[in-house]
């Protein structure tokens, strides 16, 4: 399975090649709304004011629920009061936005933390909320340049945990086969991690003769509708071989329904820019969110 798949070890060469977490930048890029300092009344403009602080989160070796408990002791709060777009690296240097009461905000720097105020919002950010994510990657290698058109659209191996396991655990969870006591949410979250892995060998497959195409396609679900398309026999040809069926992802005895949903089966990287240096490859793209 995922755990000796080829890509996992693509992967794993990737990371080999990045030395420290200045290799490794990604900036958030949230919905403009969020960003204006000035709001209009009427024929006046005038500074936003507003119940909560938007503030830009810049951090490095720490996790975004790592960075969000540091945040939520120090402001003597509940982390769960903070309002976020989307989760970030932790071996890297990541900018990311989060929104936080303003009667509780302060701004903060630290080692490996800095929280600065941005703006004001009546609104707490979600994952809805972000747009596409910047990336600057340092290459410790020099490699030749070739125009990127797609790229293939996997879900990224931190998916599958520490172990690269997550996917195993959650198809025993679906099978009734996994004995160990557990929260529904993180049954749940392990059951997405099937779900990632189960889209990931359709892509695997999908790209051995098939061209690229941008279209959303399937993630498996209790809802999803196979039909005669070249993903849909891929998707029917993995499930045999699983042992799988589209109805064990409505798990009855538990009362829990896992619903599938939708990706874009490749994606086009924007601003793609590739900058060769002194023995090392600079990289600067953006993706959209998920991706």
């Amino acid at each position: 399975m995922m755990k000796n798949s080829t890509k996992l070890q693509e992967s794993s060469n990737f990371w080999d090649k990045l030395k420290q977490p200045k290799d490794f930048i990604v900036k958030e890029h949230i919905s403009p709304r969020y960003l204006r300092k000035y709001s209009f009344q009427g024929s006046k403009v005038q500074k936003k004011t507003a119940k909560n602080v938007i503030a830009l989160l810049k951090k490095t070796l720490l996790t975004t629920d790592e960075a969000l408990n540091v945040i939520s002791e120090q402001l003597n709060m509940s982390k769960f009061d903070i309002g976020f777009a989307g989760l970030k690296d932790k071996h890297a240097i990541t900018e990311q936005y989060i929104t936080i009461p303003k009667n509780k905000f302060k701004n903060i720097k630290s080692k490996n933390l800095e929280l600065t105020k941005i703006s004001e919002t009546n609104n707490k950010l979600s994952p809805g909320d972000l747009v596409e994510n910047e990336f600057i990657i340092t290459l410790h290698a020099t490699i030749k340049p070739k125009e990127m058109l797609f790229m293939p659209n996997y879900f990224g191996f931190q998916r599958f945990g520490i172990h690269k396991d997550n996917h195993i655990i959650g198809k025993k969870i679906l099978l009734g086969k996994n004995k160990t006591h557990m929260e529904k949410k993180m049954k749940k979250f392990l059951i997405h991690a099937y779900q990632s892995y189960l889209f990931n060998e359709m892509l695997d497959q999908y790209q051995k003769n098939n061209k690229p195409i941008t279209k959303q396609v399937p993630i498996i679900g209790c809802n999803t509708k196979l039909g005669s398309d070249t993903v849909s026999k891929i998707y029917k040809q993995i499930l045999k071989k699983e042992k799988i069926k589209i109805s064990d992802f409505d798990i009855k005895d538990t009362r829990m329904k896992c619903i599938g949903s939708s990706r874009a089966l490749f994606v086009k990287p924007k601003d793609f820019e590739f900058k060769p240096l002194k023995d090392k490859t600079e990289l600067h793209f953006s993706l959209p969110k998920g991706s």
